[in-house]
């Protein structure tokens, strides 16, 4: 069994009972200590959890990055590998993963739209971008991150458009996007995730993935019943897990 744990938070492994037969496969910590980065990858657990905005903590003290990684600063998983940890956001590549199974038609010549926090943005945003999606539209919950995020990313992909948008306009849109990811919580900006209801911005056919829907299901809902196709917070989830192992079996690095 590889041993997890998640440095600020509880792992969904433990609290989600969709997720209880990944159990036979993981042995699951807590960081009830509060260890520091440092403490904790002294531990050699086999895979470290992250939460958004905590791998700047870890960033200096690990000796290499692979270039995706060095040039955005985000990752959700760090991997222990013989010699050092690997960071990888694999969030993201789940995302992806789920569209091409689930999506497999989607239009990438229309717009996406990515709303939610900075590290989920910026790494959504990329991955689309490498994807073949060239009109992208992003909102977070500072405008002066979404803005940075639209810098960063056109740094690094080429022939693309990012529009940014606050989260209170996302309704004035017009209605032409194909694709809506988000991680938004009601708690976090009650106005926009009360407007989002509507769907209006979205096109007959769009598809929305959401990685809230676990504990506040209304998007989900509504999307549902406005004839949306909908991804949820614990498909994604498990097609992570699933990642991870596969990493785990075929990796000669782990």
């Amino acid at each position: 069994m590889k041993k997890i744990i998640h440095f600020s938070q509880i792992s969904v492994l433990d609290k989600y009972l969709e997720l209880a037969d990944f159990k036979s496969e993981f042995q699951i910590f807590k960081n009830e200590l509060n260890l520091s980065p440092r403490e904790l990858l002294n531990k050699k657990y086999d895979i470290i959890e992250l939460g958004s905005g905590d791998f700047e903590l870890f960033r200096p003290l690990l000796p290499t990055l692979d270039l995706k990684t060095s040039r955005f600063g985000i990752a959700d998983t760090m991997f222990n590998s013989k010699t050092e940890y690997r960071p990888m956001h694999l969030l993201s590549e789940s995302v992806y993963k789920a569209i091409i199974t689930k999506v497999p038609d989607l239009k990438t010549s229309e717009s996406a739209i990515v709303i939610g926090d900075y590290d989920f943005v910026l790494a959504l945003t990329y991955k689309l971008a490498q994807s073949g999606f060239y009109k992208i539209i992003i909102s977070t919950y500072k405008n002066s991150d979404a803005e940075k995020i639209k810098k960063l990313v056109l740094n690094y992909a080429f022939g693309i458009q990012i529009s940014t948008v606050p989260l209170t306009e996302l309704t004035q849109l017009e209605s032409d996007s194909v694709l809506l990811i988000s991680n938004l919580s009601k708690k976090s900006s009650p106005e926009a995730y009360e407007s989002i209801t509507y769907f209006n911005f979205l096109s007959p056919g769009a598809a929305f993935i959401d990685l809230n829907s676990r504990n506040e299901p209304i998007l989900a809902e509504e999307a549902k019943r406005a004839e949306i196709i909908v991804i949820d917070e614990v498909e994604i989830l498990r097609i992570k897990y699933e990642m991870v192992l596969e990493i785990f079996k075929n990796s000669p690095l782990v």
